[in-house]
């Protein structure tokens, strides 16, 4: 296998090199000064174990759109959420069961705290 043939250090300079390429693209799509508003979330409730909130606009979303890329979205930002809760604290727990990514009109985040 190739990937056995190239040490770590070479494989990491190749993956950096591709999300170089996507980086680049968004921020030439974007621009640098949407790190603050590339969502808009609307609050629904914020406790000590349960965040729920909508997203009603994603940048991202847009960019993937733009790009020509909207079916590879949801593997390059959304699918990040759940294993972000997993490795974070198992007791972290997502649900969401839309996204704009795929065609909603918002994004559902409920997140729960698990004693």
């Amino acid at each position: 296998m190739a990937e056995q043939s190239l040490g770590i250090l070479e494989q990491r300079r190749i993956e950096a090199a591709f999300a170089k390429g996507i980086y680049e693209e968004m921020k030439a799509q974007l621009g640098e000064e949407t790190k603050g508003d590339a969502l808009q979330i609307e609050t629904l409730r914020k406790d000590d174990k349960h965040y729920d909130f909508n997203v009603t606009r994603c940048r991202y979303a847009e960019m993937y759109r733009a790009m020509g890329l909207a079916e590879l979205g949801a593997v390059l930002s959304c699918n990040r959420d759940g294993a972000f809760c997993e490795g974070y604290d198992p007791k972290l727990k997502l649900e969401r069961t839309q996204t704009i990514m795929g065609g909603a009109t918002h994004c559902n985040f409920r997140y729960r705290y698990e004693d």
